[in-house]
């Protein structure tokens, strides 16, 4: 099998940004996406072995001890089976990357000494674009630190994720036609739901706002209708009038309570005394 076999392609891969400008090369990324290792299919399982020699000086390691796993069988790799990669104790990434720098030893035979693009393993040439039995679809959840998720800058405009990948996607895959078609289609209703989406939301923000405006005006002419009949003449009068009565009951009170008070006054201070003596001595 020289090809995947492809029948559905999510149409997120044509919605998200792509590995733009200098593309995994351009990005502070740490090489991220060397963590846990890959999978490598037979084709590349072969040429491997065969330019052996190129590669242990790169990763200072030999290269049957770059592999996890056996040989295992499985039509979803080109070849018909595949190997899982190792990873290195000292920093937990791929036993293929280069040695103590960004990259991976197998992509930097292919680019600079011109080895067959088939050595760079086929996960590792359409990532984050990745597939399972038949599907393709992005390997979720990207890291922000990925080019693809870097801000982009005000004017720039950028490929999709499919666009930047689509030579390694056309040169690995086999994709029905039809499934291009079904794809296209969801993208196109994907553009229109959020379209859709901002529209709605326009109308109801200004009737919310109108609605508050009209629900304020009434109460404040209320407000100012029911404070006027207070500041009329005869509800003064009447307000001074009352004002003037009030202290001569307060005047009665006075007198009544004063003369009583007096004689009431000495028993309360005698008994005074005791109690605070008795709290002395507790204390």
């Amino acid at each position: 099998m020289s090809k995947i076999k492809i029948t559905d392609v999510d149409p997120k891969i044509m919605a998200q940004n792509g590995l733009w400008g200098e593309g995994c090369y351009g990005s502070d990324c740490h090489s991220i996406c060397c963590e846990y290792g890959c999978d490598v299919d037979l084709a590349t399982l072969k040429l491997i072995y065969k330019h052996k020699d190129l590669i242990e000086p790169l990763i200072k390691a030999k290269v049957e001890d770059c592999f996890a796993t056996k040989l295992k069988i499985d039509d979803d790799y080109i070849g018909g089976a595949y190997r899982e990669t190792a990873t290195r104790e000292k920093d937990k990434t791929c036993a293929f990357r280069l040695h103590d720098q960004k990259g991976c030893s197998l992509f930097y035979l292919w680019a600079v000494k011109k080895l067959p693009k088939k050595i760079v393993p086929t996960i590792c040439r359409v990532y984050p674009v990745t597939w399972h039995r038949g599907r393709l679809f992005i390997d979720t959840p990207l890291r922000k630190e990925c080019k693809c998720k870097e801000i982009v800058p005000k004017g720039t405009k950028v490929p999709s994720l499919f666009d930047t990948q689509k030579k390694e996607i056309m040169a690995l895959f086999d994709i029905q036609d039809n499934s291009f078609t079904k794809t296209e289609k969801k993208v196109e209703n994907m553009a229109t739901k959020k379209v859709s989406v901002k529209a709605a939301a326009k109308p109801k923000a200004a009737a919310k706002k109108t609605t508050v405006k009209a629900a304020a005006k009434p109460k404040a002419a209320v407000k100012k209708t029911a404070a006027k009949p207070a500041t009329t003449a005869k509800a003064a009068t009447a307000k001074k009038t009352t004002a003037k009565a009030a202290p001569k009951k307060a005047a009665v009170k006075k007198t009544a309570a004063a003369k009583p008070a007096a004689k009431k006054a000495a028993p309360k201070k005698t008994a005074a005394k005791p109690k605070a003596a008795a709290a002395k001595k507790t204390k």
